[in-house]
């Protein structure tokens, strides 16, 4: 187990500590800054819906707090944003930031991902 010094304990809405915010010493030193603008873009994104600051590349969106009504959020906003349709599915096997930035980059403008 990895032992560290937290400054203050994120909470949630209810007050209580935010368990899925607390994160290993190793994980803290090894994250890496979304650099592209697809990649801050998104994270802004993330963000705004999962109401945190500290998004990084490897961040998966059912770790941080995302789960799959707020999903339905998160991909009207791409849509929006990017001009982008992508299958809800694509949150399963791209989970990461860094991951789902690179399948918006991929996906023409106006139109539809299919995943195989």
């Amino acid at each position: 187990a990895d032992i560290g010094v937290i400054d203050v304990f994120p909470l949630g809405a209810s007050g209580k500590i935010n368990i899925t915010q607390l994160r290993s010493p190793q994980t803290q030193i090894a994250r890496k800054q979304p650099l592209t603008h697809s990649e801050k873009k998104l994270a802004r994104i993330w963000s705004e819906l999962l109401e945190r600051s500290d998004i990084q590349m490897e961040d998966d969106w059912f770790h941080i707090g995302g789960h799959s009504l707020l999903a339905l959020r998160l991909f009207s906003r791409i849509h929006t944003d990017f001009g982008r349709t992508l299958p809800l599915s694509a949150i399963l096997d791209h989970s990461t930031l860094g991951d789902l930035a690179s399948i918006i980059d991929e996906t023409p403008s106006n139109q539809e991902l299919t995943l195989k």
